[in-house]
């Protein structure tokens, strides 16, 4: 009886650990089968076991352990419980609440320890008494918080919370507790997890959790997630993803005994000195969390380094001098008092001069430590000096970017709020100048004063004869851009400069000594301008300068690194905190400096194979050529263009002919992919610490991006931005990755953006010198309309005098096009005959030369034309399924492309729907990332995919460009010519052996009565020239013969060559049509010029009128936006569900919720883009265009600006009269005409 006792004892502890191992719960089955019993005896057991501690039941037949309730048994031995003691009254004195569960384990453990230790039992209770005391503060909130959080921690169960910031904000968010940290300094607690949004390790201070809710979702901590490693270079929580900083500290003799007898951090080393003073030193995560422990040492303690930590202590004994009239306070320079961003809570000021300083220290970081050699020596020589003594140049040019500053149309700004202007105020008046009784909301700005003061005040300016007159003119409009566009040729004659603006004779001498000390510190060298410049050579330096200097403007105004300062200090002084200010600042910015020099390596070792033999060609013929050069490569699709164009890119990074890649993509999809790519290629080149940059319209935000959405900073808004500031907005959006893209070294992205530099957009000069030196790469260059061409062919003009490379790839491309653009860079259109496929090379000498390539295996593609109607499709893919294959049907619209997947889903292909799937862009990018992945997975390359039996895509144009896909039967709506024989480069495009399928593209096309081709809404996205000419070409064949073919077809249906049996009838409708395309492209042409920047060598490039052009706001007439293509650009909407939650970005539970009343965090706002779909129908557009339904608190945000708000409810949008919205994930977004609604 005992030994069947003692074995169940046995067995009910067992069962005790095992639920204690699992808090999810197991079943009667799941416990018997881990002890090994029957079911029945199981059942005993847990009833055995309720009656020693609680069970519940987590969900419906699942047992497991209270953990509120269940009690640990420990045994201690005396010296074990003395620690506890010590624990006791830390916790006591290192704490501020009531904390009732506390009191109670002091308790517990105070009883237990009675009759072993009854001293520390006492002292345990009286421990547990301070903890109940009514002096304690009482907070429901927190202890709420706590123990949910306690339970989510042992549960492993995941909370909702909302989370109060330092400014108020409150941001909701899911979060899985990995870590409970007691913070003794702060008598604070903090809990360490995953945070989602963004899905990464954050802190949380518990006292600001507002709300907390558990949640049923899972989590498990990840196995190398290690606390003590993460806050190992803690001064106590604060960590950091960077390396730690080097603090070291001289403590006098006096108190050098008492800091040897303490380790006060793990790394810490002590070095006694000679005088008996003791040199303390320590790796610190952020040295900044050390400052309330330094001060308490006082006079005792002296910081050595970091110089930014004893800086900062400098000002505040200054400070505390002077507050405690220690130190006489001397007069403030009158110059000083003015002030340059002020902010609107704290109506703190930055003075003018500091901003100054802190941007010229910035100009002079980056040139010192993150701009290439070549740069800087062109800059320097240009000017007549030597690279070394042009830092201190570019810095006194940048420091007097904001020079203009000093006068009343800023200083007396108009949408100044009352509360700041009650603090301007009194410091005006002891600045000696008088205060404008009235100022109009001019549009006079300050950076034109800047220009204006260099050059005309007190009649030859500032400058007067420090430099060439005619020079000082070209930089101080340089300086005078710094905010995105040059002062027009009369912005600063008398009549558009009114002298109420810029102040008498007190602001004028204001400028003059603001002008003097900032010479004075930088103290830049006697300049000489070369004077054998070309025209090209100066348009360029000047683009380069004056992007440097807004570059280095928008770094020094980061309020991160350069806070606000209103307190008098030593300039010099000031000077060293903003020198490390600066250092800081532009190693966050991240800029690369001089690529680091690696080995050139061969093709094999790049890209693990050998080279084909169309690359192994391009190679050679390309071995010895030098950058700058243009190369255009012409081959069919699939024979690895891509992979010889960045190896020739590498070629000439390595060889410092260049600086950087650049690759241009036609779309996001084909952006999205090429990315992987690039970036695969660039770590492995340079290390996983390079970064390769996604840009885009809808690339992600950054981190950093994201902290500046945060901003309530005020400086100019004499023009466009009300009260939150134009340069604010332009702070921000420079972390964008519109505005910031071109300026990492690497980037893959649109065409768009790379067109953006040569639009009169704002700062179009800072993304020319994001191309400066660079090598950019343009893929399927063939799908550029005559708009973008126009576009293009200013951009290689630009690219040729920046001295950047361009390689061109396209799989078709039409003679008189290629001759264009080599004209465009080159200078020539003088090109050598070579027949397809070829490789076309301008070298930078103006020389051409054509090279014919090794043909790929001949392929003889069959053509089958059928009807396109949807049930003739849906008919031949079910017939096709009759044999295991992948079949991708390709449409000109969404529109065709939904009804078509409908009708083939409704014909039951003998296909799985889950491999049934319908890919296009109308879809929110949530969506349509997780599509285009399972499009890869499905039908990517072999190595790389995971291919079913049975397979179909319905798709638009999206997986015509760039995408690896691989499909055995292709059905296309008829398309241009060279769209065509895009689309057929992703038929039975690897080898996977014998295919069931002949190597057959089938061509859906409909005809009118008259027996000519119905286009219907397909002349929406293609001409009717090229629809037509591409019929009549390829009508009567039932076969292409592969490369062979390809010029001849592209030069009948855009070219000369002339198409065979065709009817006068259909002649003239050609010729019709024709006539209609050249007038268009004429027309485009003309709507592009309009838009362009000045070309290269044109003298007015620095007074170019700029139209200031928007690249976001759908409200402005077309003519007024930066627009790269000449179709319609749509409008962003942002798609939500109301669901049982709230609004939620997806209707599935799970999906992250957004309340309309609060601002959105920088996370949420990630999330939510990801609903964003681009809607181009008129009706769809006037519709949201006349509708305010984003909420004012979303607004708020940048990245929302321009987003339109549609709310769904089970999957419509029913606010439009004659339409319906849908949403679903399959369809993506539908417009349902009101008649069809049922």
């Amino acid at each position: 009886m005992g030994e069947r006792l003692d074995k169940k004892i046995d067995k009910l502890d067992d069962l005790k650990y095992l639920l204690l191992d699992h808090p999810e719960g197991l079943t009667k089955a799941e416990i018997a089968r881990r002890l090994g019993v029957h079911r029945s005896t199981a059942a005993e057991y847990i009833d055995d076991l309720t009656e020693r501690t609680t069970l519940y039941e987590p969900s419906p037949e699942r047992y497991a352990i209270n953990r509120d309730t269940y009690k640990v048994e420990v045994e201690l031995t005396m010296h074990e419980s003395l620690a506890l003691h010590l624990a006791a009254r830390l916790l006591t004195t290192r704490t501020d609440k009531h904390n009732p569960h506390a009191a109670t384990a002091l308790r517990k453990l105070g009883e237990s320890l009675d009759k072993l230790a009854p001293l520390i039992s006492e002292h345990l209770g009286r421990s547990a008494d301070v903890l109940d005391d009514a002096s304690r503060r009482r907070d429901p909130v927190f202890m709420h918080v706590l123990e949910t959080l306690t339970r989510a921690w042992s549960l492993g169960r995941k909370v909702r919370l909302t989370h109060q910031m330092d400014d108020g904000k409150v941001f909701e968010y899911d979060f899985a507790p990995y870590f409970i940290e007691p913070y003794a300094v702060g008598r604070t607690i903090h809990v360490i997890g995953l945070r989602v949004p963004p899905n990464a390790v954050r802190t949380f201070k518990i006292e600001r959790i507002r709300t907390v809710t558990l949640l049923d979702a899972p989590y498990k901590i990840p196995p190398d997630f290690d606390p003590r490693e993460m806050l190992k270079d803690a001064w106590g929580i604060w960590y950091t993803e960077h390396e730690p900083t080097q603090v070291v500290l001289r403590f006098n003799r006096q108190v050098a005994e008492r800091v040897r007898q303490t380790q006060w951090h793990h790394n810490e080393q002590v070095r006694e000195e000679s005088d008996g003073s003791v040199i303390w030193q320590a790796r610190i995560a952020e040295p900044q969390e050390m400052l309330n422990w330094i001060r308490g040492w006082g006079a005792d303690c002296e910081v050595l380094e970091p110089k930014k930590l004893r800086l900062e202590l400098v000002g505040e004994v200054k400070r505390m001098a002077q507050m405690y009239d220690v130190m006489k306070q001397r007069e403030m320079p009158l110059y000083l008092r003015l002030w340059a961003k002020a902010d609107r809570k704290s109506l703190r000021l930055h003075r003018l001069l500091y901003h100054m300083l802190d941007v010229g220290c910035v100009a002079k970081t980056l040139w010192d430590t993150a701009m290439p050699d070549e740069f800087k020596l062109f800059m320097a020589t240009t000017c007549g000096v030597n690279p070394e003594d042009a830092s201190r140049l570019v810095a006194y040019w940048a420091a007097l970017h904001d020079l203009g500053k000093a006068s009343p149309i800023f200083q007396w700004h108009s949408r100044l709020s009352n509360d700041l202007k009650r603090v301007i105020k009194p410091e005006l008046l002891a600045a000696g100048v008088k205060i404008p009784q009235w100022i109009s909301d001019a549009t006079t700005r300050h950076e034109i004063i800047s220009a204006w003061s260099l050059t005309t005040q007190g009649g030859k300016g500032l400058w007067k004869d420090e430099f060439d007159a005619s020079w000082a003119k070209k930089i101080a409009a340089m300086i005078g851009g710094h905010h995105g566009e040059f002062p027009k040729a009369d912005a600063l004659s008398s009549a558009q400069l009114p002298d109420l603006h810029r102040g008498d004779a007190d602001w004028d001498t204001l400028r003059a000594e603001l002008f003097v000390q900032v010479k004075r510190i930088f103290a830049p060298p006697i300049l000489h301008f070369r004077d054998d410049l070309s025209q090209e050579q100066e348009n360029h330096w000047l683009a380069l300068i004056a992007a440097f200097i807004s570059i280095a403007d928008w770094i020094g105004s980061d309020e991160e690194f350069f806070g606000y300062v209103q307190d008098e200090q030593d300039l010099e002084e000031y000077l060293e905190r903003s020198e490390v200010s600066a250092r800081a600042a532009v190693a966050a910015v991240g800029f690369a400096g001089e690529l680091a020099a690696l080995e050139t390596t061969d093709f094999e070792t790049l890209f693990q194979r050998q080279p084909r033999e169309l690359q192994e060609k391009f190679l050679q013929a390309t071995q010895e050529l030098n950058a700058p050069a243009l190369v255009i490569l012409e081959a069919p699709t699939g024979i690895g263009k891509t992979e010889a164009a960045l190896y020739l890119a590498d070629q000439w990074n390595q060889k410092h002919q260049a600086q950087g890649i650049y690759v241009a993509m036609p779309t996001m999809a084909t952006s999205n992919q090429m990315h992987g790519r690039a970036a695969e290629y660039v770590a492995k080149r340079y290390g996983a610490n390079v970064e390769t940059l996604l840009v885009h319209s809808q690339a992600e935000l950054k981190t950093r991006e994201a902290k500046s959405e945060t901003r309530e900073s005020f400086e100019d808004s004499a023009t466009q931005e009300s009260e939150q500031g134009q340069a604010r907005v332009t702070v921000r959006t420079w972390f964008l990755p519109r505005k910031r893209s071109l300026l990492v070294p690497f980037g893959v992205g649109t065409v768009d953006q790379s067109l953006m530099s040569i639009l009169q957009t704002k700062h179009f000069f800072v993304r020319l010198f994001g191309l400066d030196r660079k090598v950019v790469i343009f893929d399927e260059v063939h799908a550029y309309d005559t708009y973008m061409t126009e576009l293009f062919k200013l951009l290689l003009k630009w690219l040729r005098a920046l001295d950047a490379s361009v390689i061109l790839l396209s799989a078709t491309l039409p003679d008189a096009t290629r001759r264009e653009l080599v004209k465009a860079y080159a200078g020539s259109a003088n090109l050598p005959e070579a027949d397809y496929p070829r490789l076309t090379i301008a070298r930078g000498n103006g020389t051409v030369e054509t090279v014919h390539l090794p043909k790929p295996a001949a392929r003889h593609l069959q053509l089958d034309w059928i009807e396109r109607d949807v049930d003739t499709i849906a008919a031949r893919v079910k017939r096709e399924m009759e044999k295991d294959g992948c079949v991708a049907v390709i449409c000109n619209t969404v529109e065709r492309a939904q009804y078509v997947y409908e009708a083939i889903l409704a014909s039951q292909p003998g296909c799985a729907p889950e491999n049934i799937l319908l890919f296009h862009a109308r879809t929110p990018r949530i969506w349509r990332s997780t599509k285009e992945g399972v499009v890869l997975e499905k039908f990517g390359p072999p190595e790389k995919s995971e291919r079913p039996n049975k397979a179909i895509v319905v798709a638009t144009q999206v997986i015509e460009q760039s995408l690896d896909l691989d499909f055995d039967v292709m059905i296309s709506e008829l398309a241009p010519i060279d769209f065509l024989i895009q689309r057929a480069g992703r038929l039975q495009r690897h080898d996977r052996g014998t295919r069931d399928f002949p190597d057959r593209l089938v061509i859906a096309f409909s005809l009118k009565p008259d027996g000519t081709p119905e286009f219907e809404k397909d002349t929406y996205i293609y001409h009717p020239f090229t629809l037509l000419g591409t019929y009549f070409a390829l009508r009567h064949r039932s076969e292409l013969n592969l490369p062979d073919d390809t010029p001849h077809l592209i030069e009948q249906v855009y070219g000369t060559e002339s198409i065979e049996e065709i009817s006068e009838i259909e002649m003239a409708m050609l010729i019709k049509a024709h006539d209609d395309f050249k007038n268009e492209n004429e027309k485009e042409k003309r709507e592009a010029r309009a838009k362009l920047i000045p070309e290269p060598n044109d003298y007015q490039f620095k007074y170019g009128a700029n139209l200031d052009l928007d690249e976001d706001d759908p409200t402005l007439h077309k003519a007024f936006r930066a627009l790269t293509r000449n179709d319609d650009p749509g409008l962003s909407v942002l798609c939500l569900h109301r669901t049982v939650r709230g609004l939620a970005l997806e209707p599935k539970a799970g999906s992250p919720t957004f309340d309309e009343n609060a601002e959105l965090s920088p996370e949420q706002v990630k999330d939510i883009l990801l609903g964003v779909v681009n809607v181009r129908k008129h009706r769809v557009v006037d519709h949201f265009l006349e509708r305010h339904d984003m909420p004012a608190t979303w607004r708020k945000s940048h990245a929302l600006r321009y987003h339109q708000l549609a709310i769904f409810e089970h999957g419509a949008y029913d606010e439009i009269p004659e339409l319906q919205l849908r949403l679903s994930e399959p369809l993506g977004l539908q417009y349902i005409d009101r008649k069809e609604v049922k």
